[in-house]
């Protein structure tokens, strides 16, 4: 988790006060998957929301529901 925070911020920082572009804002987003990712091997999710991602993904792959 904390390489993931340190390449974070890393990027961020030498990207100083330029506009992002589109490539920024991508690589930027991965970093943050990255390090939310790492995060969640630390210290998983719990409570009643947990699961709720996992579900709602698991509905959108199985397609839309018969008479639905």
């Amino acid at each position: 988790m904390d390489i993931a925070n340190e390449r974070l911020r890393a990027f961020v920082r030498a990207h100083g006060g330029r506009a992002w572009s589109r490539a920024d804002l991508a690589e930027l987003d991965r970093l943050r998957r990255a390090f939310t990712q790492a995060e969640r091997e630390v210290r998983p999710v719990t409570g009643p929301g947990a699961d709720a991602g996992r579900r709602r993904r698991a509905r959108r792959l199985a397609g839309p529901s018969p008479g639905g």
